[in-house]
C-alpha cells in the first residue's frame, strides 16, 4: 500500500481526536500531578498524548527532511558523499517512527522498541548534522522538533515510564538488565581512555560519554534509577553511532559494545507484557507544538524520497572537522527546564545526576 504512512497517521490522527473531543471531562483524563510533567514557564500549552507525540515527531522528521532537500547549502546535498551519515541516519529515523506507529496501532512491543531505537537515532541525527558543518536554521529547528517530540514520548510513556515514580520494586529480570548495563560501564570507560591516548584531541565526544558512563555506574536498585539508566544509556548509544563515523577505525567496537545490552533490552519488551496499553491515553499539557503545517500528502512524498535513499560511503572520515565540543542538543541534561518531572525533587539516584533529558549544555540548540 504506497500510502501506507498516511492511512497510519489518519488512523493516529482519529484517535487523538477521539480522546481529546470531551474536553470538559480533561480532568478525569489527565494524569495524576506525580506523573505530568511541571512548566512553570508554559505559555502556550498543547494537549497531547502518546499517539499526538509519534504524529508530531514524524511530521518534524517530515520538516527536517524536506529542509534538508531544499537546502542551498552543497555540503548537506544528498549526492554528497560527506553528508551520507546524515542522509543515512534521517533515513534510519524515518523508518524506526514507522515502526513506533505501528507498535502503537497494533499494541505489541514494536512501540517500545521503535521508541527506544528512535530516541538513539535522534541523538545521533543531531551529531551526523553538525559533522556536516551546514548552518540552516529550517534543519535545525526540524531536528530540535523531532527530537524533543520523542524525548516527551519516552520520558512519559515508555514502559520504564509508566512505573518511575512508583515504589515497585524492580523484578528480576529488570535487576538484570541494570546490573549488565552498569557492569558494561568499566569496559567502555577503557575503551573510551584508549582512544583519548591514541586520537588525542581528535577523540570527539569521548569527555561526554565518559562523564555518563560514571553516573550510570551509581544507579541503584529501583525505578526512578532504572527508568533514568536506560533513558540515559539510549541516548549515549546514539552518541556512540554519532561520533563513530568521525572515529572511523577507532569506532569499530560500538556495535559489539552496544549489542548485548540492546538484545537484552529488546528481550525485556518481546517477553514481558506489564504495560497498561490505557497509560498511552491520557491527555497532558505539554510545552510543544510545531510552528509550520505539514500536511499527509507532504509525509508520504518525503516519506518515500528518505526511504529510497541509498547509502553512499564516504572517502574518508577525515573530511569531517567538527569542533572541539560537542552538545548534544536543546534537550538538555545540565537543567531540565519545562521538562522537568514534578515528583523528581524525591530521587535519590545517581548522586551527580543532571536530571537528564537528553543533551549538554554549550551548543545553545
Amino acid at each position: 500500500m504506497k500510502n501506507k504512512k498516511t492511512f497510519r497517521l489518519l488512523v493516529l490522527s482519529l484517535l487523538v481526536l477521539l480522546a481529546i473531543a470531551p474536553l470538559h471531562t480533561m480532568h478525569s483524563l489527565v494524569r495524576s500531578p506525580e506523573c505530568a510533567i511541571n512548566q512553570p514557564h508554559q505559555t502556550n500549552p498543547k494537549k497531547q498524548n502518546a499517539i499526538s507525540l509519534i504524529e508530531s515527531a514524524s511530521k518534524a522528521l517530515t520538516y527536517t527532511i524536506k529542509a534538508s532537500k531544499e537546502s542551498k547549502d552543497k555540503r548537506i546535498d544528498i549526492d554528497n558523499k560527506s553528508a551520507a551519515p546524515y542522509w543515512k541516519t534521517l533515513k534510519k529515523l524515518n523508518n524506526e517512527l514507522n515502526k513506533t506507529e505501528r507498535g502503537a496501532l497494533l499494541k505489541d512491543e514494536t512501540f517500545f522498541t521503535g521508541m527506544a531505537a528512535a530516541l538513539s537515532t535522534s541523538e545521533e541525527l543531531k551529531i551526523v548534522f553538525q559533522m556536516t558543518n551546514v548552518s540552516d536554521a529550517n534543519i535545525k529547528k526540524g531536528i530540535e522538533k523531532t527530537t524533543d517530540a520523542i524525548h516527551l514520548l519516552y520520558t512519559n510513556y515508555s514502559k520504564e515510564a509508566q512505573d518511575k515514580d512508583s515504589n515497585k520494586p524492580l523484578n528480576a529480570q529488570e535487576r538484570k538488565q541494570l546490573e549488565t548495563l552498569k557492569s558494561k560501564q568499566k569496559e567502555l570507560q577503557a575503551k573510551l581512555d584508549d582512544m583519548e591516548t591514541k586520537m588525542g584531541k581528535n577523540a570527539k565526544g569521548v569527555k561526554e560519554l565518559r562523564k555518563k558512563s560514571k553516573e550510570l555506574e551509581n544507579a541503584q536498585n529501583n525505578r526512578n534509577d532504572y527508568f533514568w539508566a536506560m533513558h540515559t544509556f539510549n541516548m549515549m548509544h546514539g552518541w556512540m553511532w554519532g561520533w563513530h563515523w568521525y572515529w572511523g577505525p577507532w569506532g569499530g567496537w560500538c556495535p559489539g559494545f552496544s549489542v548485548v545490552i540492546i538484545d537484552s533490552y529488546w528481550d525485556y519488551y518481546a517477553f514481558y507484557d506489564g504495560y497498561d496499553w490505557g497509560y498511552m491515553d491520557p491527555i497532558i499539557d505539554m510545552d510543544y507544538a510545531l510552528d509550520y503545517e505539514i500536511d499527509l500528502i507532504e509525509m508520504d512524498v518525503y516519506s518515500d524520497y528518505i526511504d529510497n535513499y541509498e547509502y553512499i560511503q564516504p572517502d574518508t572520515y577525515d573530511d569531517y572537522n567538527t569542533p572541539d565540543t560537542y552538545d548534544h542538543g536543546h534537550y538538555d541534561l545540565q537543567d531540565h527546564g519545562s521538562y522537568e518531572l514534578d515528583s523528581y525533587d524525591g530521587y535519590g539516584g545517581f548522586d551527580n545526576y543532571d536530571q537528564g533529558g537528553g543533551g549538554l549544555d554549550v551548543y545553545g540548540w
